[in-house]
């Protein structure tokens, strides 16, 4: 009987919690309403000695009640299907975007903190590890082009200086 009790007590002072909490978005997530919708594009990858080109597509919608944008992304690398998925909100308290990038060549994500200024998100990742090569960083730039343009640009850092492994752009389907 005392269980009882203790999850009924546990369970209202959770919904008292829950109604302080503020739940609205940050404000700021307004901001990347550019990067939402249907998208297709084309893709150049640089990991090895030629450049490998590829098609990519993303659907991109607000979920976690407007929280996060969510990207849902495929492409095709050499005739094989690869996946991602890119969740991304506004830590407001840190006064940075956050982002994490997930596919299925590793079981964890990448983590990026950055900032959006004058139409680009840039992005710069927790070192990362990477098989046979130590721990990466990675910096992802969003550049918004035009209503229905975005480019996309993923670097690694290599001393002081940043090296492309990835360069594209997507154009809004069904503008």
């Amino acid at each position: 009987m005392k269980w009882i009790v203790c999850m009924a007590v546990a369970g209202c002072m959770g919904a008292a919690a829950a109604q302080e909490m503020d739940m609205t978005p940050p404000a700021e997530m307004k901001e990347m309403a550019w990067l939402l919708g249907d998208w297709k594009g084309e893709m150049t990858f640089t990991f090895g000695e030629q450049p490998v080109k590829s098609t990519s597509k993303a659907k991109t919608t607000m979920g976690v009640g407007g929280r996060y944008v969510v990207s849902h992304q495929t492409y095709d690398m050499m005739g094989s299907a690869m996946g991602g998925l890119l969740l991304l909100t506004y830590d407001t308290e840190k006064k940075k975007w956050a982002f994490w990038w997930y596919d299925q060549m590793s079981a964890f994500p990448l983590e990026f903190t950055g900032d959006f200024t004058n139409g680009k998100l840039v992005g710069t990742s927790k070192p990362a590890p990477m098989p046979g090569m130590g721990e990466l960083v990675y910096r992802a730039t969003y550049e918004k082009r035009s209503d229905g343009k975005v480019g996309f640009v993923l670097e690694t850092q290599t001393g002081d200086s940043w090296v492309t492994l990835i360069e594209g752009a997507y154009e809004k389907e069904n503008k």
